[in-house]
């Protein structure tokens, strides 16, 4: 059973669609984070501190992030990445016990970590669709 998933997971990682979606993802997302200024780590900790913000955005990979206020391209990739951000939820439920290891990292830090697992579902999703897509244009080409 485990070498079937093995093999599986191995195709699916093979798969060259996907490869492709990967890569345009992960460049639209660097693109648009990089157009924002980043959150100086010492103003993080005091804007994002957990018994009482004093803001109602986020931070996301050491940037302030507020739905009302980001860009369309990111708005857009956000609503795209809605199941790879509900698989980023699953790993984050595996791993809180390294929150409580890492708990000393601080909001800026800790920013970087989600930001990570969010583009490690987000990449999962992508890879999974271009596997799917890659799929179906193969079955599409052999039924002609």
């Amino acid at each position: 059973m485990m070498k079937k998933a093995f093999c599986f997971l191995k195709r699916v990682a093979s798969s060259r669609v996907g490869n492709v979606l990967l890569i345009l993802h992960l460049s639209l997302v660097i693109f648009d984070f990089a157009q924002k200024p980043p959150v100086p780590r010492a103003q993080s900790n005091i804007v994002h501190e957990a018994d009482k913000p004093l803001s109602s955005s986020l931070l996301l990979a050491g940037r302030s992030f507020h739905w009302h206020y980001e860009s369309a391209l990111l708005k857009f990739l956000i609503l795209v990445d809605l199941p790879g951000i509900f698989v980023s939820l699953l790993i984050s439920v595996i791993l809180i016990p390294l929150f409580y290891v890492l708990s000393p990292l601080g909001a800026y830090d800790e920013s970087w970590f989600a930001a990570g697992v969010f583009l490690l579902g987000a990449s999962i999703q992508w890879q999974f669709l271009g596997y799917w897509l890659e799929r179906v244009i193969q079955k599409k080409n052999n039924t002609e």
